[in-house]
């Protein structure tokens, strides 16, 4: 009796073996490209994160320096030079420095561009409870406080990115 030679026939295999091979190559090839590309996305976007923060950082340090410089209620006529307290509510602004002999800052109304940044502060008025804790409604305005939000925000690959920083200003001067 002679045996079917069909499982004994070692040429078919070694093609089958080949496109195995080849197959799995690239699949792990591909993992590894997709992964590599990956990775360079998560750096730009780290990277582009990391300036965000700090824009939106220094905003809040040049709000400081701002009330620090102008009175709290100061309604200045050519309103460059509003005082905190006099600034319009749920309006942006951004900071700029001024061209004056002595530099200082001045908030303009808008939103600036910066490369692919752009950054705005808005303000808003803040309650407080009877007991003068911040509430977010229900309370009595408190005209010596504003809350600001900078807001710094920038497009990658078609998807909007931003960075939120909050933070509260009084009247320290009063």
């Amino acid at each position: 009796m002679r045996q079917l030679q069909i499982f004994n026939n070692k040429d078919g295999v070694t093609v089958v073996e080949i496109m195995v091979a080849v197959s799995i190559l690239t699949i792990a090839l591909g993992g590894i490209l997709a992964l590599a590309s990956f990775s360079f996305v998560s750096t730009d976007l780290a990277s582009q994160n990391l300036q965000a923060s700090a824009l939106a950082k220094g905003t809040i340090e040049a709000l400081r320096n701002y009330r620090d410089g102008i009175a709290w209620d100061n309604d200045d006529a050519g309103n460059e030079y509003d005082g905190l307290g006099v600034l319009s509510v749920g309006v942006q602004y951004y900071p700029e420095i001024s061209g004056d002999a002595i530099p200082r800052w001045k908030f303009i109304q808008g939103v600036e561009t910066t490369g692919i940044f752009e950054r705005s502060v808005v303000f808003e008025n803040v309650e407080r409870d009877v007991l003068d804790t911040i509430t977010e409604s229900g309370g009595v305005v408190d005209l010596n406080t504003k809350k600001a939000t900078v807001i710094v925000s920038w497009e990658e690959r078609g998807r909007t990115h931003s960075v939120d920083l909050v933070s509260y200003f009084t009247n320290w001067n009063k």
